[in-house]
């Protein structure tokens, strides 16, 4: 599946272009994958990429509509509403999916406390967090 990216993303501008990157990659991989998003929706590759931009640089998650957004959408082709509303849908199917995702989603941001399977986080947060995941198991 890295290679497969890869490839693509050769075509678009390469986002993981080094080791560091291709680690960051397979990391919001991952944990996109444990969140139960499905790879049919657009929000998946979007949410990838916003992870990856906000390892890449913090400062992004502070201006996620003035910056995080249009750079995404940029990668893709399309515009910045497209893309928060796209990542909010996987989120929204994923979260309200039977398969007790909620849970996983809990066991997953653990770290952050403040996290309650009644309320469904919001993009920003999803994005924040898993960047602070990835951040934290860097060490």
């Amino acid at each position: 599946m890295l290679k497969e990216y890869e490839t693509r993303t050769k075509e678009k501008g390469a986002l993981a272009t080094n080791d560091e990157d291709r680690k960051a990659l397979a990391f919001a991989e991952q944990m996109v994958n444990r969140l139960g998003i499905r790879p049919t929706f657009n929000g998946r590759k979007y949410l990838v990429h916003a992870v990856l931009y906000g390892i890449k640089d913090p400062a992004v998650l502070d201006v996620l509509t003035k910056e995080l957004y249009p750079k995404v959408a940029r990668q893709h082709a399309t515009s910045a509403q497209c893309v928060e509303r796209s990542i909010r849908h996987a989120i929204a199917q994923a979260w309200g999916s039977p398969n007790g995702i909620a849970d996983s989603w809990c066991e997953i941001f653990a770290p952050f406390g403040a996290f309650s399977p009644d309320m469904r986080p919001t993009t920003g947060e999803v994005i924040t967090m898993l960047t602070m995941l990835y951040r934290n198991a860097q060490g």
